[in-house]
């Protein structure tokens, strides 16, 4: 919860006056638990979704995520009617498989940099194509944990969010 590109994604959610909620997931910093495959992490995404939920009941659910937490967070969005609206920004998709998402119609915002040193960008692109539901946003010359490239990752977040298109 502490990654720098986690950190500008809550705060440009914040700043359009949304509630936010990081966490770590099972077995990061003092959380209790232990890494799990992704398998406890989804279930961790899903308290997390159940939490927010029950502190701010009349508000639309979203579910954003970054690298790793794409594939927890989506996995339990996934599985949960609530949420509204998914955002995946430098989806792991070169090591977990993202089949889950099969047949989903809600909309995804999916953001990647075309110099990702660790998700190869031609591979999150080619995991897009062809799915209209997903709205793909490539961020030129940016890295994985986009140096230099924070104002237009947090730009194309909010662009979907707010229907600025």
């Amino acid at each position: 919860m502490r990654n720098k590109v986690v950190y500008w994604m809550a705060r440009a959610f914040e700043g359009q006056g949304c509630s936010v909620l990081r966490f770590n997931f099972r077995g990061v910093e003092e959380s209790e638990g232990a890494w799990d495959e992704g398998r406890g992490e989804a279930d961790d995404a899903r308290a997390a979704l159940e939490w927010i939920s029950q502190m701010h009941p009349d508000e639309a659910l979203w579910l954003a995520g970054f690298s790793f937490g794409c594939y927890a967070g989506l996995q339990a969005a996934r599985t949960d009617s609530r949420v509204c609206h998914m955002f995946a920004v430098a989806p792991a998709v070169n090591y977990w498989s993202f089949a889950f998402m099969r047949g989903e119609t809600r909309p995804v915002t999916v953001i990647s940099g075309t110099d990702d040193e660790i998700v190869p960008f031609e591979r999150v692109r080619t995991s897009v194509r062809g799915k209209p539901h997903i709205h793909f946003y490539a961020i030129e010359g940016a890295g994985h944990f986009f140096p230099n490239h924070m104002p237009q990752m947090t730009e194309a977040l909010l662009k979907d969010a707010f229907g600025n298109h």
